[in-house]
C-alpha cells in the first residue's frame, strides 16, 4: 500500500490517522494474466488501485470481436 500512500501524497497530505482510516478500505489483491477485475454483466461494485502493471479496458460486440477502450497503466485507479 506504498503505492497508494505515496500517490495521494502527492496530490495532498494525509495525515497518518486518516491514512489509516482510509487504508482500512484497501485490500491487497492481485491479478494474473488473463483474470477478469470485473466481467461481462456484473455490476461494479468496487475500485482498486493499479499498484503495478497495466490493465486492458475493452468491450466485446453481440459477435465477440473486441474493442480495447482503455489501458490503465500503473499508478491509477481503476473500475468496472
Amino acid at each position: 500500500m506504498t503505492d497508494l500512500k505515496t500517490f495521494f501524497n502527492k496530490l495532498t497530505i494525509v495525515s497518518p490517522e486518516n491514512w489509516n482510516k482510509f487504508a482500512e478500505l484497501f485490500s491487497p489483491k492481485t491479478l494474473k494474466k488473463g483474470d477478469y477485475f470485473i466481467k461481462t454483466g456484473q455490476i461494479a461494485k468496487e475500485i482498486a488501485f493499479l499498484e503495478n502493471g497495466v490493465i486492458r479496458a475493452f468491450y466485446r460486440n453481440i459477435d465477440g470481436v473486441e474493442y480495447n477502450k482503455h489501458f490503465f497503466i500503473n499508478p491509477c485507479f481503476i473500475g468496472g
